[in-house]
């Protein structure tokens, strides 16, 4: 039977931060994206060689990887549906309370 590798307590630290990083960059973009009301990954294809979209896609392939791909979507369309009513209330097309 093989041993599995074992992880000291800084690498186990060091990987957390560096995930909980991920995903603070991840929402920050999603949520400047959606608050732009799309203009972000707009630019970002024009001028950026596509990079919201490629991070997008690695973040939901490492959130599939650790079984969290659904509720990785899930975010990323709250956050988008949070940016365009925004949006909308911003431009005067529709009143929220």
């Amino acid at each position: 039977m093989p041993n599995p590798q074992r992880y000291s307590d800084k690498e186990i630290a060091w990987s957390a931060l560096e995930g909980f990083g991920e995903g603070i960059e991840n929402g920050s973009l999603a949520l400047f994206n959606a608050g732009t009301g799309g203009l972000y990954d707009l630019a970002s294809y024009a001028f950026m060689d596509d990079d919201y979209a490629k991070r997008q896609e690695m973040m939901q392939k490492r959130a599939e990887s650790v079984g969290l791909g659904g509720a990785n979507k899930l975010a990323n369309y709250a956050i988008g549906a949070g940016g365009a009513s925004k949006l909308l209330k911003n431009l005067g097309l529709k009143y929220f309370k």
